[in-house]
């Protein structure tokens, strides 16, 4: 089902090890009651920077909290899949590894 992205509430920015000026950009949107009427809530994640796609995923759950708290977990998941697909050169703007993914790696 595809769903409109809703006003953002938080924002997260990494960059390329390497590649300092090479933002990949997520964000967040409110979550909103899904267009189908069934009463499910979405959480839509905006990201942009994963090469010259942006990408609109929804997740969805049974109300507003559990669609942040699922989006939340997928954002993670995503995120650690790309740094690992990638040689581990994803990282926060100021250069260093974020310390999830570096206790996944030791």
């Amino acid at each position: 089902m595809e769903v409109p992205m809703t006003e953002v509430i938080a924002v997260r920015r990494l960059s390329w090890e390497g590649e300092p000026t090479r933002e990949v950009v997520v964000s967040i949107g409110k979550p909103a009651e899904a267009p189908d009427g069934q009463g499910e809530f979405y959480c839509p994640i905006h990201t942009v920077g994963l090469g010259n796609d942006e990408i609109l995923t929804a997740i969805f759950g049974v109300d507003g909290f559990q669609a942040i708290e699922l989006a939340l977990q997928f954002i993670g998941w995503r995120l650690a899949d790309i740094n690992s697909k990638n040689g581990g050169r994803l990282r926060w703007l100021d250069g260093e590894l974020p310390k999830e993914w570096a206790q996944k790696e030791q």
